[in-house]
């Protein structure tokens, strides 16, 4: 994830984050969802609370995303896509041609205008901003407030992609009977990772004792 810090102010959301409750495609930007795109799988109905996920094959789209409160992590699994995009407050735009094993970032609290042009399988992982907020503070000892992820588009990351892909394999056997604990686990340790390794500080992991 690549975040830059610019000099117009963040425009905060008014998302209520229910803690002990589904996270829910409402508080998303229901890509997935969209029409022409083709839905895969998703995470509705399996009681993750920490993480929502979606898989689908989408078609080409133009559109400005508005600010969701949470991160949200983009993977392509087949075929290449050309993407551009523009994050409000910064002159520069990012064109990137995505293709398989490539990730994306949707920032958080920002708007940003993207074009896509293809027909990418993409894997959406959303992670709560509370649930970051948490680790952020119990694992690493440092406030959420001075650390930004980066919002990066079209690199790659094996560890990353080994999370995304563990979440999608729970997402496509999971029946909804379980507590969804797993994923929320895989959750943390996701967000753990992405502050350390694609944040704007040097986000260390406290030893114990």
């Amino acid at each position: 994830m690549i975040f830059h810090k610019t000099d117009v102010l963040k425009q905060k959301t008014t998302n209520i984050e229910p803690l002990d409750i589904e996270f829910l495609r409402s508080e998303t930007h229901g890509i997935a969802l969209w029409p022409k795109h083709r839905l895969i799988a998703d995470s509705r109905g399996l009681r993750w609370r920490d993480v929502y996920l979606s898989f689908a094959t989408e078609s080409s789209w133009n559109r400005t995303l508005l600010p969701k409160s949470h991160y949200c992590v983009a993977y392509c699994m087949h075929r290449p896509a050309t993407v551009s995009r523009a994050i409000s407050g910064e002159r520069r735009l990012v064109n990137v041609n995505l293709r398989p094993h490539m990730l994306g970032v949707v920032p958080a609290d920002y708007p940003s205008d993207w074009q896509l042009r293809g027909s990418p399988d993409i894997v959406m992982v959303y992670l709560r901003s509370s649930m970051i907020d948490s680790v952020a503070a119990d694992l690493l000892g440092i406030d959420s407030a001075r650390i930004e992820l980066i919002p990066r588009l079209g690199f790659a990351d094996s560890m990353v992609e080994q999370l995304v892909l563990q979440l999608l394999f729970l997402a496509r056997r999971d029946d909804g009977s379980g507590d969804g604990l797993y994923a929320d686990h895989l959750a943390r340790l996701f967000a753990l990772y992405l502050l350390r390794e694609h944040s704007t500080g040097h986000a260390v992991a406290r030893l114990p004792g």
